[in-house]
Protein backbone atom coordinates (compact mmCIF):
# COMPACT_ATOMS: atom_id res chain seq x y z
CA UNK A 1 0.00 0.00 0.00
CA UNK A 2 1.33 3.40 -0.85
CA UNK A 3 0.04 6.91 -0.35
CA UNK A 4 0.70 9.59 -2.98
CA UNK A 5 2.58 12.60 -1.65
CA UNK A 6 3.90 14.48 -4.63
CA UNK A 7 3.51 13.57 -8.30
CA UNK A 8 5.70 10.51 -8.96
CA UNK A 9 6.54 9.83 -5.28
CA UNK A 10 4.87 7.70 -2.64
CA UNK A 11 5.40 6.86 0.97
CA UNK A 12 5.25 3.20 1.95
CA UNK A 13 3.28 1.87 4.91
CA UNK A 14 6.59 0.88 6.52
CA UNK A 15 7.90 4.40 6.18
CA UNK A 16 4.72 5.95 7.55
CA UNK A 17 4.98 3.76 10.63
CA UNK A 18 8.70 4.01 11.26
CA UNK A 19 10.80 5.81 8.68
CA UNK A 20 10.98 8.94 6.61
CA UNK A 21 12.60 8.09 3.27
CA UNK A 22 10.63 8.41 0.04
CA UNK A 23 10.46 5.73 -2.67
CA UNK A 24 9.89 6.39 -6.36
CA UNK A 25 6.72 4.69 -7.66
CA UNK A 26 8.63 2.74 -10.33
CA UNK A 27 10.54 0.84 -7.64
CA UNK A 28 7.69 -1.57 -6.85
CA UNK A 29 9.94 -4.56 -6.09
CA UNK A 30 11.70 -2.51 -3.41
CA UNK A 31 8.33 -1.52 -1.96
CA UNK A 32 7.13 -5.14 -1.93
CA UNK A 33 10.37 -6.29 -0.31
CA UNK A 34 10.09 -3.61 2.36
CA UNK A 35 6.52 -4.61 3.17
CA UNK A 36 7.46 -8.29 3.32
CA UNK A 37 10.39 -7.52 5.64
CA UNK A 38 8.12 -5.51 7.92
CA UNK A 39 5.54 -8.31 7.97
CA UNK A 40 8.24 -10.87 8.88
CA UNK A 41 9.52 -8.68 11.72
CA UNK A 42 6.02 -8.09 13.07
CA UNK A 43 5.15 -11.82 12.95
CA UNK A 44 8.41 -12.73 14.73
CA UNK A 45 7.84 -10.06 17.40
CA UNK A 46 4.29 -11.23 18.00
CA UNK A 47 5.41 -14.86 18.41
CA UNK A 48 8.36 -13.96 20.65
CA UNK A 49 6.24 -11.78 22.91
CA UNK A 50 3.52 -14.41 23.20
CA UNK A 51 6.12 -17.05 24.12
CA UNK A 52 7.82 -14.70 26.58
CA UNK A 53 4.50 -14.19 28.34
CA UNK A 54 4.18 -17.96 28.76
CA UNK A 55 7.58 -18.54 30.41
CA UNK A 56 7.69 -19.72 34.01
CA UNK A 57 9.61 -18.18 36.94
CA UNK A 58 12.55 -20.61 36.81
CA UNK A 59 13.19 -20.05 33.11
CA UNK A 60 12.89 -16.27 33.50
CA UNK A 61 15.36 -16.40 36.38
CA UNK A 62 17.78 -18.42 34.22
CA UNK A 63 17.73 -15.78 31.47
CA UNK A 64 17.89 -12.89 33.92
CA UNK A 65 14.45 -11.39 33.28
CA UNK A 66 12.00 -10.53 36.05
CA UNK A 67 8.34 -11.54 35.75
CA UNK A 68 7.37 -7.85 35.57
CA UNK A 69 9.81 -7.19 32.72
CA UNK A 70 8.53 -10.22 30.83
CA UNK A 71 4.89 -9.17 31.29
CA UNK A 72 5.66 -5.59 30.23
CA UNK A 73 7.42 -6.78 27.06
CA UNK A 74 4.74 -9.37 26.28
CA UNK A 75 2.03 -6.70 26.56
CA UNK A 76 3.60 -4.43 23.94
CA UNK A 77 1.92 -4.40 20.51
CA UNK A 78 3.83 -6.18 17.74
CA UNK A 79 4.53 -2.94 15.85
CA UNK A 80 6.46 -1.37 18.76
CA UNK A 81 10.15 -2.03 19.24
Amino acid sequence: MSIPLVQGWTRTLTQILGGHALVHQNDSSSLANGLMDTARIWIARSRQRRELGELTGDILKDIGVSREEAQREAAKPFWRR
